[in-house]
C-alpha cells in the first residue's frame, strides 16, 4: 500500500510472467531441408520453461526468430496458470497439431505444438499459434506467445 494525498492506494503485485530471458513475444523456427522427413515441437511446460525439440532435421541452415530455442516464461512456477490458444492456423501437407483454438481458459499442464512432414516429396507443414498464459483466477497479466513452426520449406 502507498499513500497518495490522504488516501491509501493498493500496489499492484509484481507479475510472475515475462520476467526472465527467453521470453520474447514471437518465435519462428524454419528448416531449409526440402522434402526432408522430420518434426519440430514447441513445448510450453507447467514448470515455467519452454523449448523447441527437433527430430529428423539438423540445425544446419536453421532459420529462427526469437531465439534461443529454450527459456523460462515465469519466475514463479509454483503458481497455477491457465491458457488459451486464440489462433491456430496451418498450411502444407504434413501434420500440424493442434489445429483448433482453445477459447476457454484451461489449466496449464504441458502444451505441445507440432509441425511434421513425412518427406518423400511432401513439401512442408507449417503451424502458427498464439498462446495466452495467465495466473489462474486472474484477468492479468497475460503472456502472449506467437509460434510459427515451418518444416522442409526454408522460406
Amino acid at each position: 500500500m502507498t499513500w497518495t494525498g490522504l488516501q491509501c492506494q493498493a500496489n499492484s503485485p509484481p507479475s510472475p510472467l515475462a520476467t526472465l530471458a527467453g521470453n520474447a513475444d514471437m518465435y519462428g523456427y524454419f528448416t531449409p531441408r526440402l522434402s526432408a522427413s522430420g518434426s519440430q515441437t514447441f513445448q510450453i511446460r507447467s514448470d515455467g520453461t519452454w523449448s523447441l525439440a527437433r527430430s529428423g532435421f539438423s540445425s544446419v541452415g536453421l532459420q529462427a526468430t526469437g531465439s534461443p530455442t529454450s527459456g523460462i516464461w515465469t519466475s514463479d512456477p509454483s503458481l497455477a496458470y491457465e491458457y488459451t490458444i486464440t489462433v491456430s492456423n496451418w498450411a502444407g501437407i504434413g501434420t500440424v497439431s493442434p489445429k483448433t483454438t482453445q477459447s476457454t481458459w484451461t489449466t496449464l499442464s504441458n502444451i505441445s505444438l507440432v509441425a511434421s512432414t513425412p518427406g518423400g516429396g511432401v513439401p512442408e507443414a507449417e503451424g502458427m499459434w498464439i498462446v495466452n498464459i495467465r495466473q489462474k483466477g486472474t484477468t492479468s497479466p497475460v503472456l502472449t506467445i506467437n509460434i510459427d513452426l515451418d518444416t522442409a520449406n526454408g522460406d
